[in-house]
């Protein structure tokens, strides 16, 4: 018992020294240095731990078997490269001062929500893993003059993840856990207008009520939980781009996919924001999260 309460406590010391004594520093850093060590992270991520790479190239060989090997390793390579960065913008964004934020993070056409907020009208925003999305997270209060809440799955209630959450919500930012969203719709959007974006290409958690769709040359089951939510509450859905400018810029700019849910045909917005999804990772697809099984 004495030893078990030791190790926990000894957890939590580590936990804390990691955080505020390692990636807070970090975090001060300039973008200059924190490429450099992008630079380095790529390699080790790349060849020596080689990091989900057989993931990596059996994602990409499914989604593009047009391609040969040739073209599949320079995605892999440059997806490597854009992981790193991921890493260490993600690191800084700890720090990361409002109009820092806002200068490596724009949105290119933001009066096309201000008549929703004006009407007093909430939006589901549908968005994904590809190029920034903690920077989205991160600054979507200060894009728009909306209260907005990032839908997502439970995390682990682990310390360095509490600490986390609290720095990238800092902003403005709500989070809510997708099993508990019913219940906040209910309640707040009948009070004031919110943004509820959704990182809609995660694998969803029940394939009974999940959708059945055809992505990425693939079948694939996609989470129906916007669709359903967006006609359930009759709320208008957008769908963001994100384009790369160069190392440490972005902008994204909103298309809207329906201003009324509930006269859309079953499918119609999961499939449209698919098909936009997909228009936009075969533009460029080194910037998707080719190492996770989505």
């Amino acid at each position: 018992m004495i030893c078990n309460l030791l190790l926990d406590k000894l957890q939590i010391i580590a936990n804390y020294g990691l955080f505020y004594g390692v990636l807070m520093p970090l975090s001060l850093l300039p973008f200059s240095i924190l490429y450099k060590i992008s630079d380095i992270l790529r390699y080790v991520l790349q060849y020596i731990i080689r990091y989900r790479k057989e993931v990596i190239e059996e994602n990409l060989k499914h989604s593009f078997s047009n391609k040969n090997n040739n073209e599949i390793n320079k995605i892999v390579n440059q997806y490597y490269k854009h992981l790193a960065d991921i890493i260490v913008e993600t690191i800084k964004g700890l720090t990361l001062r409002e109009k820092n934020i806002l200068k490596r993070y724009k949105c290119i056409n933001k009066k096309l929500l201000y008549p929703y907020r004006e009407d007093n009208q909430s939006i589901i925003l549908l968005s994904s893993h590809y190029n920034n999305w903690e920077y989205m997270v991160l600054s979507i209060a200060l894009q728009f003059n909306f209260l907005c809440v990032e839908i997502g799955k439970k995390q682990s209630n682990n310390i360095i993840g509490e600490l986390w959450r609290k720095r990238r919500m800092r902003y403005g930012t709500g989070a809510v856990n997708e099993k508990q969203l019913s219940k906040v719709l209910d309640k707040k959007t009948r009070i004031f207008p919110l943004i509820y974006m959704f990182l809609a290409d995660q694998y969803p958690n029940n394939d009974d009520i999940c959708y059945n769709a055809y992505f990425l040359n693939q079948d694939t089951h996609v989470i129906y939980g916007p669709e359903y939510l967006a006609k359930k509450y009759n709320l208008p859905v957008f769908f963001y781009y994100v384009n790369k400018v160069r190392r440490g810029y972005y902008e994204f700019f909103l298309e809207k996919i329906t201003d009324t849910p509930r006269g859309t045909t079953y499918g119609y917005i999961t499939e449209t924001y698919l098909s936009k999804l997909s228009s936009q990772i075969n533009s460029s697809p080194q910037y998707w999260q080719w190492s996770h099984k989505r």
